[in-house]
């Protein structure tokens, strides 16, 4: 816009302006026309300058963008990776819960005559601990098949 106008831009030109006043007046106007050249040039030099400046900040706002982008990926692969282990221990946790319950139930200080069978111990520690491992195996199965857990 002010490109445009050829009396701003002679206007502009300070030291012609302060140098001969007389020439800048209302009644000189055709003398105008020819004296703004070099503000045009200068005018131009900054437009370029701003629209390259410009230019690199859009460019910077995309890689902004993209490395933002690419931290939101990673902290969604530690995100899932940490959920992953929770699930993993979660079902750990809960196997070891039901072996507890049945080892609760027979620590009880009841008497109910299978406390002097000598061979009741190790077919209980025994079989909690291989249906333990057979039952957290499965849910890894099951959840595995599902989809759940990847890797």
């Amino acid at each position: 816009e002010l490109l445009d106008n050829d009396r701003d831009m002679a206007l502009m030109n300070l030291t012609k302006l302060y140098e001969t006043p007389n020439k800048y007046s209302e009644q000189n106007n055709e003398a105008w026309f020819d004296d703004h050249e070099e503000i045009e040039l200068l005018l131009e030099a900054y437009l370029q300058a701003v629209d390259g400046t410009f230019s690199q900040a859009k460019l910077l706002n995309k890689e902004i963008d993209s490395a933002m982008d690419l931290l939101m990926l990673r902290l969604d692969t530690a995100r899932n990776s940490l959920l992953r282990i929770d699930l993993m221990v979660s079902s750990i946790t809960s196997v070891a819960a039901v072996g507890a319950l049945v080892a609760g139930i027979f620590g009880m200080n009841l008497s109910s005559g299978v406390e002097d069978t000598p061979h009741w111990f190790w077919g209980v520690a025994s079989t909690l601990v291989f249906g333990s491992i057979i039952l957290v195996t499965s849910i890894f199965w099951y959840i595995r098949h599902k989809g759940w857990l990847i890797a």
